[in-house]
């Protein structure tokens, strides 16, 4: 879902601020769930 949120964002409605943004905070939230994820195993 958050993906095709960054697809529109940079595809149809031109905001690539926003778009930028968002991309940013999915790579950090996947980067901490890894994170997480190599602590507890």
């Amino acid at each position: 879902m958050i993906g095709n949120v960054i697809k529109s964002q940079f595809l149809n409605i031109r905001d690539w601020p926003f778009g930028a943004a968002t991309s940013i905070w999915l790579t950090l939230a996947m980067g901490l769930l890894l994170l997480v994820y190599y602590s507890v195993t």
